[in-house]
């Protein structure tokens, strides 16, 4: 069993958290090699949050810390819950840059209403967001967006090298570039759909939300010839 695994069943097996020297003693571990990797092992696994390290410097398996991990789901409103098998309630002003569908570490910090567990976002482990979908403008020589998705709350600027082409009024496939801080990104136009005021570019806007592609390769389109249009 290597190191890791030991330690895990180590900390599996207790109901408290353990400092390092305890960790070091309940694994019979004496050469400085083995206390090197140990330590070295037991700060990469608290930062991929296998495990959680107390602000006194104590361990335990991260399921059984006061921290959480999830999925964010936001409101119209801007607050938002984490889906755990209880859902926790995020306060807008506890999103720490979070947005919609990101994975993330949460921290109960009490109950709201004295009903539902409350958190705050600690942490982003996975971005969801990685392209929008809005309708494009001008404003100070800066690009800008207005999203279609009402759940998330991000401002979107898009420099003139990156406009591709797109005007007032065009719907855009937008490409996220970097996160210049909380909630403010920049921009990369890499599909126009057309104009917002063209027949089926509402519909077309849905297909690229989900990724339902509305072009197919000549091959599928010639085995469709020969295709029988009865059962």
């Amino acid at each position: 069993m290597d190191l890791r695994s030991r330690i895990l069943n180590l900390l599996s097996r207790r109901n408290k958290a353990l400092d390092s020297i305890e960790i070091l003693q309940q694994l019979n571990l004496s050469l400085d090699s083995e206390i090197l990797e140990l330590s070295n092992l037991l700060r990469e696994m608290a930062d991929s949050y296998e495990i959680y390290c107390s602000n006194k410097g104590r361990y335990m398996l991260f399921e059984k810390s006061p921290l959480k991990k999830g999925k964010l789901s936001i409101t119209r409103k801007g607050y938002g819950f984490v889906d755990l098998e209880e859902d926790i309630f995020i306060s807008a002003d506890h999103l720490n840059g979070a947005v919609h569908g990101d994975m993330v570490i949460v921290e109960i910090i009490g109950k709201k209403d004295g009903r539902r567990l409350e958190g705050r976002i600690l942490k982003v482990i996975e971005r969801s967001l990685h392209k929008v979908i809005g309708e494009f403008y001008f404003e100070n020589g800066i690009g800008h967006l207005i999203l279609d998705e009402e759940k998330l709350k991000i401002t979107v600027d898009i420099l003139p090298e990156h406009v591709h082409g797109a005007v007032d009024g065009s719907k855009v496939v937008v490409k996220l570039l970097d996160e210049d801080h909380d909630q403010y990104y920049h921009g990369e136009v890499i599909e126009i759909l057309g104009h917002k005021n063209d027949p089926g570019v509402d519909i077309l806007s849905i297909a690229r939300k989900y990724d339902i592609e509305d072009q197919f390769p000549e091959e599928v389109i010639e085995q469709l010839k020969h295709i029988p249009e009865e059962v």
